[in-house]
Order: structure tokens, then C-alpha cells, then sequence
């Protein structure tokens, strides 16, 4: 697998400039008299559309980077997704508010009404508009988390928890450009291609995210069978299970782990897998208490 790692990520690049192609042709199909017409605020209008699909289209991608797709990971590593993550959410943050803006100063100026009463004309009056408020909240209060977590005022399990709001967003961006996106309501086809372009990428989220970890856990029904303190700070954690020789694994991996029990909060972190045995019957992470949620693993 490593040696076609470069092949992989050549053909996700390839993937991922034809579905901003699509976008592209489609959007100029549906916009190209705004662009062309001289006319400021109907470019604006235009510039915002394109903006928006582009903002979605990042916000999927953001989905298949933290689905835990064994294929990604294998071919990029960890910590460059997790890099990726990051930069992926700001451009989606920078493209949907953009969106907004041109939107919003494009009906301004056919209109003649100032900026924050066209905002308002435009919530008051467009049923579906207020799905696109929900969606834009979301994104504000989720990249706000982000940038508050690095400055170390948040909480993981408050910040982790916050991180739901991607779900709000993608779901309500969703429903507002089904019900008032130009591009989508001129072209059935292109209506066509989002919904199975949601649908495929949210499945597979949805697939190795949490179908993936729940069959199995409930095929080799992992427990935690020792808990050995290797020095003041250090634990290793032996899980055991069934079929445990059909569960492939490696020494030195990672892997993501939640432990269910309580007291602890129920949320997945990374640990190393910091053994191999002969017999295969256990897997073993050793955990250093390095924050809360680690601390409460060396008990």
C-alpha cells in the first residue's frame, strides 16, 4: 500500500478537481448573462453562487478527511489530514461568508436598500432563508471553537462537543440550496449530481465513522481486561475480545479508541498500539496523562 501512496493521492487530487469542474461548468451555464451583463449587482449575484457551492464542496471534503476512510489515511498519514482539516475548514468559512456577502450587497443594490435591511427583507421574507442563517451560525461558532481551542480557553470535550454543529451546517447548507439555489433549480441533472454527491460522501462517513467501529466492537465484543501502571504517569491499557485472531493489527499503529465506561466522556482518541504478542489475544496502548480525558484513563 505505501509504495502507491503517491498513485492514491494523484487520483483523490483528480477526483476532486473534477467535482469543482462540474461545479464550474454548471454555475457559468447559470450565470454567465449576470457575468456579462455589466451590471454590478447582478455579478456580485453571480460571483456569490459560485461561492457557495464551492464553500459546500469544501465542507464534504471536510467529511471525507475525518471519516477515518482507511484508504486516506494509508495514503496521506494522520497528522496531514489533520492539517488539512484545518486549512480545508478556514477555506470553507472564507468561501460561505464570502457567499453571503456578495449575495446579500448583489440584492442590495438592485433593490436600493441598504445592507442590514436587505439582510433583514431577505430573512423575514424568504422561507427558506432561515436554513441558510442556521447554516451560517453554525459555521461562525465552529471555526470560533477552533480558534479558541489553539489559544487553550476551551475545553476538548466542550470543543468536541461544539464540533456537532458540522452535522447543523451541512445539513441545513443542504436544504437551502435545494430550495433557493439557482445553479441546483436550473439544471435537473446538476440537482442530480449533489444529491448523489451528498449521499456518497456522507454514507461513506457514516459507514466508517460509526457502522465500521459498532460491528466490530460487536464482533469481537473488545474489553478492557488489564490495566498495568508502568510508572507515575504512564498506564498501559490491555484490551482483549473475541475472534481476536481474525482482527487484523499492527504494532506501532494507531488506532481510535472510546472507552465505555463511566465517568469517562464517551469520545474517540488516538493512542498507539505499543505491542505485538506472539498469541495475538491482546492489543495494548499505553496512555500518558498528558490532559483530563488521559488522566482519567490512568484509574
Amino acid at each position: 500500500m505505501y509504495k502507491y501512496r503517491k498513485s492514491i493521492r494523484l487520483a483523490l487530487l483528480a477526483v476532486l478537481l473534477v467535482n469543482v469542474a462540474i461545479i464550474c461548468g454548471y454555475w457559468w451555464n447559470s450565470s454567465y448573462v449576470y457575468l456579462t451583463s455589466g451590471t454590478l449587482a447582478l455579478q456580485l449575484i453571480a460571483v456569490g453562487r459560485i461561492l457557495g457551492l464551492l464553500g459546500v464542496l469544501a465542507a464534504l471534503q471536510q467529511f471525507v478527511i475525518i471519516g477515518r476512510i482507511p484508504l486516506l489515511e494509508q495514503a496521506f498519514g494522520q497528522d496531514r489530514l489533520s492539517r488539512l482539516h484545518r486549512i480545508t475548514g478556514y477555506v470553507t468559512f472564507i468561501f460561505i461568508s464570502l457567499h453571503s456577502i456578495f449575495i446579500v450587497n448583489g440584492n442590495a443594490l438592485l433593490t436600493g436598500k441598504t445592507v442590514p435591511s436587505q439582510y433583514w427583507f431577505m430573512i423575514t421574507t424568504y422561507e427558506d432563508i432561515n436554513k441558510a442563517v442556521i447554516a451560517l451560525i453554525s459555521l461562525y461558532l465552529l471555526v470560533g471553537s477552533s480558534i479558541w481551542i489553539v489559544r487553550k480557553r476551551l475545553k476538548y470535550e466542550w470543543w468536541h462537543l461544539i464540533h456537532l454543529l458540522t452535522y447543523v451546517f451541512i445539513i441545513f447548507a443542504f436544504g437551502h440550496q435545494i430550495e433557493l439555489g439557482t445553479t441546483l433549480g436550473s439544471f435537473t441533472l446538476f440537482k442530480l449530481y449533489w444529491l448523489v454527491l451528498y449521499t456518497v460522501t456522507l454514507g461513506a462517513f457514516g459507514f466508517f465513522r460509526f457502522l465500521l467501529p459498532i460491528y466490530r466492537f460487536s464482533t469481537h465484543r473488545f474489553t478492557v481486561s488489564e490495566v498495568v501502571k508502568e510508572s507515575r504517569n504512564v498506564v498501559s491499557i490491555y484490551i482483549s475480545g473475541t475472534n481476536m485472531d481474525s482482527y487484523s493489527w499492527k504494532s506501532g499503529q494507531f488506532g481510535v479508541f472510546t472507552f465505555l465506561q463511566k465517568g469517562i466522556p464517551i469520545q474517540p482518541h488516538p493512542f498507539t498500539i505499543s505491542y505485538a504478542p506472539l498469541n495475538r489475544k491482546q492489543i495494548r496502548i499505553s496512555v500518558k496523562n498528558v490532559g483530563d480525558y488521559t488522566k482519567e484513563l490512568q484509574n
